[in-house]
């Protein structure tokens, strides 16, 4: 059976420890009560049952030699270690060893032993018989959860939990043993084995007649002291009440040192009396430190001199809070919520705070009221009217030109309905504002309110789950550009007037010379003269498809684009072209883009353009693809497609063997809203020509008749 060292106090002897010493780097750490540190002691002694220095102790503990010295000649004295001495080196261990059979065979002969960590290794003959336990059952299992445990109590556990920081310790215990009660003297007892294993014995001494003999003498002096207590009723009641307080207060004080909440007691000097463990920490303090210190040593929001009235505040409200920056010991400042109540207990006077850290509140506080400063003077700079509204239009914020425009100070406008402010048009203003809460992306809004002409930008600001919670709202005041643009529009209306009356007179003048130059006799003549004559006739055929084609140039532009259904404006092109055995396949869904009115003459250029140099060309396909946000229109057909040479060519003014101007034409129109085209088909195969749509230039209406952007 292997050997264990008990603790036995007095003895003297052992071997010299191996080795060169027990070193750890030494760290600084919070000061700590004698108490704490012999514990730790007799913890690291145990866990090096050969025995240690001084030094190797102190570097263990980090503390000074003198004071580790003086702690474990204190020790020593006591009988709590033993003391060995080789030649000029001291070294100090538990006491001296037992063997496992002579720990079970002690007198009392009730006795249990116990590893480091807390399994039953062992257990005596008697011990096992007393409490009607089987061996096999206990063996092996940890103390709080074996048979045992259920006679043992809550406390004898702790106690045996702290046998494990080579804590020796002696209680009483009273517990039922079947329908027998028992009174024990327990004594728990570290042990070390020769190999360095840490054991624990807990050996139990049967006193459960002197218990009872006890118990009897105490009856017997409540006999006795009870009529002198009855005697002055107020004598028992001051003492019961005074018992009562102190159990009270304990439990309190108890409380507040373990309580997961900063306190701290402060006098009426502004000097700290008390703070618990997690007040400390907070500031990175050791409790006996703060105990030198006062309130405005930390408290950088209250310099010296206002404690005073601070307290003289707290003793007339009993309670009152604040919120103030504590100076950690690093030098850190900390914003702390206290609230700080005023307490007299025996004549005595303090101030009790509680602290709850709010930095990262405030820091958040902070950071709020920048990105809200910053908004401001974002909204602030922009010249045009800014709002930030809510999703039922309520206003939240708007800038300095809103106001202007609105004749309203901003306080007043603040939380009031933005349709107010335009009541004639609220209908309209709602029902965009509601497809931007449906839909979530930006809408644009044209319109004339209070005579004025705006162009207005809608941008919802989604929050963390993705929903609509603000709108910002970018109004542009176009009133002096469309009065312009009318002014232009009146104007090229005058011009157009002009050139298509110049135009019509033109027209009839050449087509008088066709027909004259078409007369019998002119294009069969010989002569120089018909020869001229002959020449002429192209000539004049040319120069009246250039006429016509500046009918159709003078539009463009003269109407302000608009949402343009593609599939309807391809039906009303196509219809206006003779497309003969042509098969046009329209595979279209629900598209709308922002193109000028003439759109409809891009269909049925492209459609002309296939019948005039498709040559043996039988399909014309329309369809959309649509791909990560942007949209491209196709257009293609089955003809004799376009040579890599002409692909860029065919889109300059005049060129073609008609006219010259049907795809320039397209082109132009496009480019009004931003739109361009290219033909990139395979020769042999098709022309294939595509209309990118720029980003925010299309929708698709969905079934309901709302619209998918």
């Amino acid at each position: 059976m292997d050997d264990v060292g008990l603790l036995n106090r007095g003895m003297k002897g052992g071997p010299h420890p191996e080795g060169k010493g027990f070193n750890q780097p030494r760290e600084p750490r919070p000061r700590i009560r004698r108490g704490e540190i012999d514990s730790r002691i007799r913890r690291i002694l145990w866990e090096h049952p050969r025995g240690l220095t001084v030094d190797e102790v102190g570097r263990a503990l980090t503390l000074s030699r003198s004071s580790t010295a003086r702690h474990l000649e204190t020790l020593a004295t006591e009988g709590e270690i033993d003391l060995y001495t080789y030649g000029q080196t001291r070294v100090f261990t538990l006491p001296r060893r037992v063997s496992l059979a002579s720990a079970l065979g002690q007198p009392a002969h009730l006795v249990l032993v116990l590893s480091g960590d807390l399994r039953v290794l062992e257990a005596s003959d008697p011990f096992l018989s007393v409490f009607q336990l089987k061996r096999e059952d206990l063996i092996g299992s940890r103390i709080g959860e074996s048979p045992f445990a259920a006679y043992a109590g809550e406390r004898l556990l702790e106690d045996i939990r702290r046998g494990t920081e080579g804590k020796a310790s002696t209680s009483e215990i009273d517990t039922l043993v079947g329908d027998e009660q028992y009174s024990f003297r327990a004594r728990i007892t570290p042990l070390s084995s020769s190999r360095g294993a840490p054991w624990i014995v807990l050996s139990l001494d049967d006193i459960t007649g002197a218990a009872l003999h006890r118990r009897s003498l105490e009856g017997i002096m409540d006999d006795q002291t009870l009529p002198l207590f009855s005697s002055s009723n107020h004598i028992l009641e001051e003492i019961l009440q005074k018992r009562q307080q102190e159990e009270q207060m304990q439990l309190i004080q108890a409380s507040m040192d373990r309580a997961a909440v900063p306190a701290f007691w402060i006098g009426r000097d502004g000097r700290f009396l008390r703070v618990n463990s997690a007040a400390a920490a907070l500031l990175g303090y050791r409790e006996g430190e703060l105990a030198r210190m006062s309130i405005s040593d930390i408290d950088a929001d209250h310099p010296p001199g206002t404690w005073e009235t601070r307290w003289e505040t707290m003793k007339a409200r009993s309670a009152t809070s604040f919120e103030s920056r504590f100076r950690t010991k690093k030098g850190d400042l900390l914003w702390l919520d206290v609230r700080a109540s005023h307490v007299s207990h025996r004549d005595q006077e303090f101030g009790l705070l509680l602290a709850e850290e709010i930095t990262g509140r405030k820091e958040a506080e902070a950071a709020l009221r920048d990105s809200e400063a910053s908004l401001r003077a974002f909204f602030n700079a922009n010249p045009d009217p800014s709002f930030l509204v809510d999703p039922e239009g309520r206003l939240l914020l708007v800038n300095e030109a809103a106001t202007t425009l609105l004749g309203t100070e901003m306080a007043r406008l603040i939380g009031t309905s933005i349709f107010d402010s335009m009541p004639e048009k609220a209908a309209s203003a709602r029902a965009v504002l509601n497809e931007v809460l449906e839909h979530r992306r930006y809408r644009i809004y044209d319109d004339e309110i209070s005579d004025r002409y705006f162009h207005t930008i809608l941008c919802p600001i989604l929050n963390a789950s993705g929903e609509v919670e603000r709108i910002a709202i970018f109004a542009r005041d176009l009133t002096e550009r469309k009065r312009v643009e009318d002014a232009l529009r009146q104007a090229n209306a005058k011009l157009n007037l002009l050139t298509a009356i110049t135009r019509h007179d033109v027209l009839n003048d050449i087509a008088a010379l066709s027909m004259y130059l078409a007369l019998p006799g002119i294009s069969e003549a010989q002569g120089e003269g018909f020869e001229v004559a002959g020449k002429l006739a192209p000539l004049v055929r040319s120069l009246q498809r250039k006429m016509e084609f500046t009918r159709d140039y003078a539009d463009l532009g003269m109407k302000t684009p608009g949402w343009v259904e593609v599939s309807g404006a391809a039906r009303r092109g196509i219809a206006g072209v003779d497309t003969r055995s042509l098969r046009i396949d329209l595979d279209l869904p629900a598209l709308e883009i922002y193109a000028d009115p003439l759109f409809e003459r891009v269909v049925s250029n492209l459609v002309d353009n296939t019948i005039r140099h498709g040559e043996h060309a039988t399909l014309i396909r329309f369809r959309a693809r649509i791909e990560e946000g942007r949209c491209t229109l196709v257009i293609e057909d089955d003809g004799v497609g376009i040579t890599p040479g002409k692909k860029e060519a065919i889109f300059r003014a005049g060129y073609g063997r008609h006219t010259g101007f049907g795809l320039f034409l397209i082109q132009e129109i496009l480019g009004i809203t931003g739109m361009s085209i290219r033909e990139n088909g395979e020769p042999g195969r098709g022309a294939r020509f595509e209309i990118r749509i720029p980003d925010g230039g299309f929708r698709i209406k969905d079934g309901s008749g709302g619209t998918t952007w």
